[in-house]
């Protein structure tokens, strides 16, 4: 992966949190339209969600998943590995209080967990 577009990756989606999550299961493909919790140097990025949703029990079963995101004339594509973290430290230490609505437990929500996308493909348009 070439550290360029990595680094052009990580500060994109750091000031523009708007992307699209591509999954798939059954061959059948799904892109929902998510917003960026946190981007880490390393290029992984954190997606707060439902355990409930489907795009979980997607990620459950096929982890490979794709990330577009656009803005500003640049275009951000993502191919990676996606895990579903449920880790009570590392939902804590991301969680927005912006998601109360969503969440009404707060981090200590059964229905909250985070999805970790570790890329490995990075292309900037």
């Amino acid at each position: 992966m070439a550290t360029n577009n990595l680094k052009q990756a990580v500060a994109f989606l750091r000031t523009h949190k708007i992307s699209h999550l591509a999954t798939a299961a059954d061959n059948v493909p799904t892109v929902r339209v998510m917003s960026v919790a946190h981007v880490e140097d390393d290029g992984v990025i954190w997606y707060a969600s439902l355990v409930s949703s489907e795009k979980v029990a997607q990620i459950r079963r096929q982890p490979r998943v794709a990330i577009s995101a656009f803005a500003d004339g640049t275009t951000v594509e993502i191919i990676g590995h996606a895990e579903i973290i449920a880790d009570a430290e590392v939902k804590r230490t991301l969680w927005h209080e912006s998601w109360q609505p969503y969440f009404p437990n707060g981090h200590d929500d059964p229905d909250y967990v985070l999805i970790k996308i570790t890329p490995d493909e990075v292309t900037v348009y």
